[in-house]
């Protein structure tokens, strides 16, 4: 199960909790699989943020590189276009 969260980011801060879901999920994935049955198959829970707001215009980020930990979040911008910011989508799935 994949969240996708297709909002903007225009004032957040890298502080915000809106950029911990994918940790958060992560957790609930655990204690989901430390309730599963013997023999389900292991329950996969991803969150992404699909920013339609350019990088560029980010107003409480400033540092080019902090890009990468955006990313390393799985906040995606959709400005790259489909055949990129999918294609690092499901590479992150994989």
């Amino acid at each position: 199960m994949t969240f996708v969260d297709p909002k903007g980011l225009r004032n957040l801060d890298l502080s915000h909790p809106k950029l911990g879901l994918h940790k958060e999920v992560k957790t609930l994935e655990t204690t989901l699989a430390g309730q599963a049955k013997a023999g389900e198959a292991p329950l996969v829970l991803n969150a992404f943020i699909l920013s339609p707001t350019k990088f560029a215009d980010l107003l409480n980020v400033g540092d080019p590189t902090k890009k990468t930990d955006l990313e390393s979040r799985n906040v995606l911008f959709m400005e790259e276009g489909g055949s990129i910011y999918l294609k690092k989508l499901f590479a992150a799935l994989a």
